[in-house]
């Protein structure tokens, strides 16, 4: 089922003839025609019009999270001074102990990151799971 716009026909005066390079504008309805095969719906190739907010999966939430969290200088900085400890001529005191800061702040932040998301996904699944009008044909 496609329809014209009103206006656009105004827009044309109402001719038989149109220029062939000024397309009319067709909408087809979002609803699945209950008549067709999946494959031959008009509207098959567009994605549906649920919420999605979250930003990471389950397995690729530590490669995106690491990414994000070493944009901020002050990871690198830490980072950097863990690996100057590993040179022995340039090191202040032992190289695993420089460790540790590091590590516990992207641990921290890792799993602030990950609690965010997931309250994230359960808000996105409440509002996609609301009950809502149809329009019916």
């Amino acid at each position: 089922m496609t329809w014209t716009n009103p206006l656009t026909l105004l827009r044309h005066g109402w001719t038989r003839h149109r220029d062939s390079d000024r397309p009319i504008r067709k909408v087809i309805s979002n609803l699945p025609f209950e008549d067709l095969k999946k494959r031959e719906q008009p509207n098959r190739r567009y994605g549906g019009n649920a919420i999605k907010t979250n930003k990471y999966r389950l397995w690729s939430f530590i490669p995106i999270n690491l990414f994000e969290q070493f944009h901020r200088m002050a990871n690198i900085y830490f980072v950097g001074l863990a690996i100057l400890n590993f040179v022995p001529v340039v090191n202040a005191f032992q190289p695993e102990v420089a460790l540790i800061p590091i590590c516990v702040i992207l641990a921290l932040t890792a799993v602030k990151d990950g609690w965010e998301d997931f309250r994230r996904y359960q808000t996105d699944q409440q509002l996609n799971n609301m009950p809502c009008f149809i329009f019916s044909r």
